[in-house]
């Protein structure tokens, strides 16, 4: 799992809750969907769950599936049953009629019903693909702006090391590891957010284009990176400082840099 998908997957408190705890409720009544007056979103509202909008959706179906399933069932063994009593009886045509009225009657009332649930089922489809749709939105700019605040923190941490950078040759070598040793962290500290930008940066291309403005800016950032690792190292070899060169050495090998290089020329210089 990345960075952005710890960032955006939800509260890791929640995710360690005891499942066997939670109050699940019971299914979901026919008359909590059915009532002429149905309002998909009082009904979302009122029937909060410890369940995803999906599963509400597939319990949902299940349940106008079985509604019209029982609808078919009562009217075949009823009509059967109607009928069949109507021709046992003499003179029993007026009643099989008025029965048959009836039933009639009932089958358009309970197609009624059905075509109502179905028809209350495809509204409460049509909001919940809205609330997912702008819940990916709202995940999707609410990663952008952690990109363009760690893009500013990184900026402001290389922008405290440009005065050292522009002075590269210091006076006394007490001066070059006493500085070296302050900047060692924050370019580790660099490194890490360059790592967690880049994380970034892959979770909300697919879905987001990154502008070239934000790419431009983000090639300065390696560079600058770059640049003061390497200004680092040699002022840490040139102060003796193996502890700090050890260092340096890791945040190199976490940006899969290889310095050997780097450390070659400054030492044949």
């Amino acid at each position: 799992m990345t960075a952005f998908d710890d960032m955006f997957s939800g509260d890791s408190e929640d995710d360690e809750l005891d499942f066997n705890s939670l109050p699940f409720p019971k299914p979901i009544p026919k008359r909590a969907f059915v009532s002429p007056d149905f309002n998909p979103d009082e009904f979302l509202s009122t029937s909060h769950r410890h369940q995803t909008l999906r599963d509400i959706q597939s319990e949902l179906r299940l349940r106008a599936q079985s509604l019209k399933n029982e609808l078919v069932e009562l009217v075949n063994r009823d009509y059967e049953d109607f009928v069949g009593l109507g021709g046992s009886l003499k003179g029993g045509e007026e009643k099989i009629d008025r029965v048959i009225k009836e039933l009639e009657s009932f089958i358009k009332d309970a197609r009624g019903l059905s075509d109502r649930a179905w028809s209350n089922l495809k509204v409460m489809d049509e909001k919940m693909e809205e609330k997912r749709r702008l819940k990916d939105e709202r995940d999707l700019f609410r990663g952008f702006l952690f990109l363009l605040q760690h893009i500013e923190e990184m900026e402001m941490l290389l922008e405290s090391r440009n005065l050292h950078i522009l002075d590269p040759k210091p006076t006394f070598v007490s001066t070059v590891v006493s500085s070296n040793m302050r900047s060692t962290s924050r370019l580790r500290h660099s490194a890490s957010k360059y790592l967690l930008i880049q994380q970034i940066v892959a979770g909300l291309s697919h879905n987001l284009p990154i502008s070239q403005f934000q790419l431009s800016r983000l090639s300065t950032l390696r560079c600058n990176l770059s640049a003061q690792l390497k200004m680092s190292i040699q002022d840490a070899i040139l102060g003796n400082e193996g502890d700090i060169i050890l260092q340096l050495l890791k945040v190199y090998r976490m940006l899969d840099e290889n310095p050997t290089s780097t450390i070659k020329k400054f030492i044949n210089s």
